[in-house]
């Protein structure tokens, strides 16, 4: 955690010497911590980093790498620069990663494919740039992942049709382009559900209907965007994870 601590700046809770946490110990025999935001199971593992809109700027260390029990890594509305470490791909217990509105640059890295724990993902509004990696496809819980607002070029992959349990797809105001990926028909779960497009240079030979949604209507549209119409099965996975986001957020204060 020093290791993470040190390409931080703002964090005056994370206190270190010499290397090492100046208390001793990260997580407390108590399973409570005096590092803010941070969170430690009965076994001493650090499993959640929940640090949103907390004014931090700096790098995310490649030491994330050895968090392998972290579940949620949250820094939300910060400040951080740099680029997401290929070490991230160590994380594989990792439930919920949200990096959004920061100022990520470089490209997302491969090893993103190696958490097939994931199930939510956010990476909005950064300056990630590159294409979208096929690797991603491994990742086959994952419900919600948004990349808009970013920098990314190329197509989307189409192994991105192997997320069968995608609901929520958001790429929006990137510069990709090439045909939206038939293969997209495959994910049943963004049946009634939300693809957003817009802002890219993207084109439509295909057609999926799913009851009154149509996805791709022609190539002549390729800002169209359907409404999510909530169905109870997907409105249950998002207040399941609303109210997770909430116990931490009660946690913290």
């Amino acid at each position: 955690m020093c290791d993470l601590a040190a390409g931080f700046k703002g964090m005056s809770s994370w206190n270190c010497k010499n290397g090492r946490p100046s208390s001793g110990s990260v997580c407390s025999s108590n399973n409570v911590t005096s590092w803010e935001g941070v969170y430690c199971d009965s076994d001493f593992n650090v499993i959640e980093i929940f640090l949103y809109n907390s004014s931090l700027t700096g790098t995310l260390s490649t030491s994330i790498g050895f968090l392998t029990s972290l579940q949620y890594l949250i820094f939300d509305s910060d400040q951080l620069s740099g680029t997401i470490p290929t070490t991230i791909g160590y994380l594989t217990a990792l439930y919920n990663l949200d990096l959004g509105y920061n100022r990520f640059t470089g490209t997302l890295p491969t090893t993103l494919g190696l958490l097939t724990a994931l199930d939510y993902v956010i990476l909005d509004e950064n300056q990630l740039s590159g294409s979208i990696p096929s690797e991603i496809g491994s990742m086959s819980s994952i419900y919600y992942l948004s990349v808009s607002y970013n920098k990314l070029n190329g197509t989307i992959p189409t192994a991105i049709g192997l997320m069968t349990s995608l609901f929520y797809l958001d790429v929006t105001y990137n510069s990709l382009t090439g045909d939206v990926p038939y293969q997209l028909c495959l994910l049943t779960e963004l049946e009634n559900n939300t693809f957003i497009y817009r802002n890219n240079s993207l084109t439509c030979s295909s057609t999926c209907s799913y009851g009154d949604t149509e996805y791709c209507i022609s190539p002549s549209t390729p800002s169209y965007y359907p409404i999510w119409i909530p169905t109870v099965e997907t409105t249950g996975k998002l207040l399941e994870f609303l109210f997770q986001i909430l116990i931490i957020y009660i946690s913290w204060l």
